[in-house]
């Protein structure tokens, strides 16, 4: 199933989300403050201040192709989640909106699709975000929402109903996940990080925000984006239009913050400027080296007219890289260096965790079929 419009909702212009979820209305709510309890060695890391390599191009080597020219293993989409099993090896290829998951093995064969289209037990209506947890597979579903459970073979573990407002989701523990959103309950305005109980989708507790900046307010101020990290029990937390990220523990503290002004990411940019698509943050994490990874959609330099829906703007899903190009930069924090940057032409480019270090994965077309293409690091 595709989604064919996103629309930011702004009060000036507005556009397309960098992670898109169905039926997403950002919604103007009220926001407040929640105080937690105070804790010392706050790490900040500002980048503005590691000397930046403008000529380092980053060394990426290309890995694995995964998709089929035919049959079940096809890539149907350009817009796709990459997930990876730490205990099995294999991939998982999803589509936001969609209802099956693609299974590959560690070498990038088509092993089989998981999951079927429905409302009952085991099936799958919409899918928001899935990973793997030890030997099944964890979905969130867009009706109920629930947690929808199933083993590499696709049979049902079980569902259980989710009760906090959805979005992506990081699992940290063999029976608890943390999701990323804005939920419009009086008791977790402003907060935007959710441990939810896999056996009964049960709210352990909301974390994530001390001084009440993450205000529903402002644009964008609904869009939790959460960062890869290399260890379980640590959540990456940022607004995708700003480049401000922490770390907070699952227990409720934070940790670290990355923060600074860089040339092609200057301020917070839920507003077009000069009539141009915003710079919006798509991925990031702190791989196991100490590397920072930026995944920024940035303007395309021939970017086009924004069609206009009254006072928003409106960006089709097909047009994406006509209006974005994806920069990726990587920092090594342990030595404070810039290592080196790459721009491609193409707005979806995903950040993927492989046994605690990161790929780049985006779709290309191979002939005719799309594949999905990995990209690593090269030492």
């Amino acid at each position: 199933m595709s989604i064919p419009t996103h629309q930011y909702a702004s009060t000036r212009s507005g556009f397309a989300l960098p992670w898109p979820l169905p039926a997403l209305v950002l919604m103007l709510i009220c926001s407040g403050a929640r105080a937690l309890p105070a804790h010392a060695q706050l790490a900040i890391i500002d980048l503005g201040t590691i000397p930046r390599c403008n000529r380092c191009v980053l060394p990426l080597e290309p890995g694995l192709l995964l998709g089929e020219p035919s049959g079940p293993g096809i890539i149907e989409s350009a817009s796709v989640g990459v997930i990876h099993s730490t205990t099995s090896g294999m991939y998982g290829i999803f589509q936001v909106g969609g209802d099956q998951i693609a299974l590959f093995d560690s070498t990038g064969a088509f092993v089989r699709r998981v999951g079927r289209r429905g409302p009952g037990p085991g099936e799958i209506t919409r899918i928001i975000d899935a990973n793997f947890a030890d030997s099944a597979i964890v979905i969130l579903d867009y009706l109920g929402p629930k947690l929808t459970r199933i083993d590499f073979l696709g049979r049902h573990l079980g569902d259980t109903r989710v009760d906090v407002q959805v979005g992506r989701f990081r699992v940290v523990s063999d029976t608890s996940i943390v999701i990323g959103s804005m939920d419009r309950r009086p008791s977790r305005v402003g907060l935007p990080l959710h441990q939810v109980s896999i056996p009964s989708g049960a709210v352990i507790r909301d974390f994530g925000s001390e001084s009440g900046e993450w205000s529903a307010f402002a644009p964008l101020g609904q869009s939790v984006n959460l960062g890869l990290s290399s260890v379980t029990d640590r959540i990456w937390s940022a607004r995708s239009d700003r480049l401000r990220l922490e770390q907070w523990t699952i227990d409720g503290r934070r940790v670290s913050v990355i923060t600074g002004v860089l040339p092609w990411f200057p301020k917070p940019q839920s507003e077009a400027v000069d009539g141009r698509p915003p710079t919006l943050l798509l991925r990031f994490g702190v791989d196991a080296s100490e590397r920072l990874w930026l995944v920024v959609r940035v303007p395309d330099s021939s970017w086009p007219s924004v069609r206009r829906q009254g006072a928003e703007g409106l960006v089709y899903q097909r047009d994406y890289d006509r209006f974005w190009d994806t920069r990726v930069d990587v920092f090594d924090l342990g030595t404070s260096q810039h290592l080196g940057s790459v721009t491609w032409d193409d707005a979806s480019v995903g950040l993927l965790s492989i046994r605690g270090e990161f790929a780049l994965y985006r779709v290309i077309s191979q002939d005719v079929e799309p594949q999905v293409a990995l990209y690593r690091l090269n030492h």
